[in-house]
């Protein structure tokens, strides 16, 4: 028996999501721990505080800008609309290191359990499905609030393609199925009948019912 539509895009999703996290923001992740140049180290100041840096290396900068691999230039073209992906940004990193290490894993999983329930998903699956939906929505908004409160300036708002195409199209993706694993999620915990999915069963009955 083929499986409900919902079903299909619910393992598709957390399979694309997976793949995406592990094999793709993994490469950011890499260019910030490999990729450097070296600097002079800044003078110290005995009356201040020493500034903090990262790796606690003030003699390097590291980075997708200062690598040549064929990663770190599809970095750097997204970097033209949102810089702080050409350059080590604490809380960006700090994200993406939790979106590839604990997300990608508990996507494929999901996608996993979703193939093994087959057409009846079980509370399990849609439980660990609304924690990674969670952690999805909560990433992107800590991704950008404080880059709006701070004014945006490491977006680039005034190019239509940047502003539309890489920040908005990409971003939102990643809150439209989230959103979707949530809905169906609660749907599927409390026993609520999906309406859609009732309809599109019914029309199909109908299709093999004999006239």
């Amino acid at each position: 028996m083929p499986l409900p539509t919902s079903t299909r895009i619910l393992y598709l999703w957390h399979l694309i999501d997976g793949l995406t996290h592990l094999l793709l923001e993994s490469t950011y992740v890499f260019n910030c721990f490999t990729a450097y140049i070296s600097i002079p180290p800044p003078p110290q100041s005995r009356h201040q505080q020493p500034p903090r840096y990262f790796l606690n290396r003030p003699d390097r900068l590291y980075g997708s800008a200062y690598s040549s691999n064929i990663f770190a230039s599809l970095w750097m073209n997204y970097a033209k609309a949102d810089s702080r992906y050409s350059r080590i940004d604490l809380t960006t990193l700090s994200l993406e290191i939790i979106t590839v290490f604990l997300a990608g894993p508990l996507a494929l999983y999901v996608a996993k359990c979703v193939r093994r329930d087959g057409e009846k998903t079980g509370a399990a699956t849609w439980f660990w499905a609304s924690v990674l939906a969670s952690g999805e929505l909560y990433g992107g908004l800590m991704n950008f609030l404080p880059e709006a409160l701070c004014g945006c300036g490491s977006l680039d708002t005034r190019s239509v393609l940047h502003l539309w195409f890489h920040i908005i199209f990409f971003n939102l993706i990643w809150v439209f199925f989230p959103t979707w694993v949530l809905r169906k999620a609660y749907l599927g915990l409390t026993g609520v009948p999906d309406s859609r999915e009732g309809k599109e069963e019914g029309e199909k009955s109908s299709e093999k019912t004999p006239k």
